[in-house]
């Protein structure tokens, strides 16, 4: 074993001969300096720089929530979840005979209501006459002004308070009739229909025998035939002020914003959910349920601008500075910058469009 290594040792001592150690006068060639790893050039560029925001997403069907458009009590459901009805189709009937019996309530009162208050009128009535012609009297006799103004106080209050009682009345008949109003405007619609084509999802704590209030969500259609964008998150409104489009799967698409309504993100920050954004897709028929991408807004917008990519600039003590193209190799030139949107960066000064520099790998 040791003399097999003392042979390999021999042999790698005899390598430089090998390649021209016999007196050769060449000098040994000058040592560089150490490359810290690959290079690439690039150009300054000119044109209108962006910062963009992006929001993941994916096609989905369009959910359509359904309220309450009155009051009334469940009686029946002839939908259930997961079930798949057409625009129009019943989805839940309301209770008609407690709707009825209200209805009758309210009306037996506005009558009541009617009838006591042309009673208190005739009362009111005869205490005025009877207080005029008492001050008829006194001033007939020709008594003291103090007598006479107290009997005149008295039929003036009388008379106020016939005035007051019939405003009373009359706001309380207007709530009655807003009321019954209300109630007979619940009984046309008893049964609630689908507002369009699609999946039926229902809420599970709906069971017959609930009362729902108006404008309480009550279900959800899927429309799987109207595909729409849904956002991860929620899109804030300011950012669509200027130019917004969609990114999906490998195109890019036309956007319109569908506002959500309130009702609905109350809905959800109540449920702890995480609120969304929906977006209309224009000319996206072959767009597919489950197709994924993002709606990208443009935030801010710099026309005309020199740019490079951002991580083309270095910083030493003297600023910032870009690694330039030159006769002797490169050299380092100190630049101003302005605008940038995380990928490039406007440059206001120290190079000129078209120039190369290098950028490291």
């Amino acid at each position: 074993m040791r003399k097999m290594i003392a042979l390999f040792l021999a042999a790698l001592l005899t390598l430089p001969c090998l390649f021209g150690c016999a007196g050769s006068e060449e000098e040994a060639p000058e040592l560089l300096e150490p490359v810290r790893g690959r290079q690439d050039t690039g150009t300054v560029l000119r044109g209108d720089l962006e910062k963009t925001d992006v929001y993941p997403g994916i096609m989905t069907p369009k959910v359509v929530q359904v309220y309450m458009e009155g009051s009334g009590t469940i009686e029946n459901f002839v939908a259930w979840s997961g079930k798949k009805v057409k625009k129009g189709e019943p989805l839940i009937e309301l209770n008609r005979e407690k709707l009825e019996e209200e209805i009758e309530s309210l009306k037996e009162e506005l009558e009541n209501l009617t009838a006591l208050g042309e009673y208190d009128d005739r009362l009111s009535d005869i205490d005025i006459q009877k207080k005029s012609h008492q001050l008829s009297h006194l001033n007939n006799l020709g008594l003291e002004y103090r007598i006479r103004a107290l009997k005149q106080l008295e039929v003036d209050e009388a008379v106020l308070r016939k005035k007051q009682n019939a405003e009373t009345r009359e706001l309380q008949k207007t709530a009655l009739e807003e009321r019954l109003a209300a109630l007979e405007k619940d009984l046309e619609n008893l049964v609630i229909t689908a507002p369009c084509s699609g999946y039926v999802y229902i809420d599970e704590s709906l069971a017959n025998g609930s009362y729902l209030m108006e404008g309480k969500p009550i279900l959800k259609i899927l429309d799987d035939e109207n595909l729409i964008f849904r956002t991860s998150e929620y899109v804030p409104e300011t950012n669509l002020k200027e130019e917004y489009y969609g990114w999906i799967e490998g195109e890019r698409y036309e956007l319109e914003y569908i506002p959500m309504p309130q009702q609905d993100m109350l809905a959800l920050i109540a449920a702890g959910e995480t609120i969304y954004s929906d977006f209309t897709v224009k000319d996206g028929k072959d767009l597919t349920a489950g197709a994924a991408g993002a709606a990208v807004t443009i935030t801010r917008k710099t026309p005309d601008v020199l740019y490079v990519p951002t991580n083309a600039l270095s910083y030493d003590s003297g600023g910032l500075y870009l690694v330039m193209d030159a006769k002797d190799g490169t050299e380092k030139r100190y630049v101003t910058t302005g605008f940038g949107n995380g990928v490039y960066t406007a440059i206001r000064s120290g190079v000129s469009e078209g120039e190369v520099f290098y950028v490291q790998k």
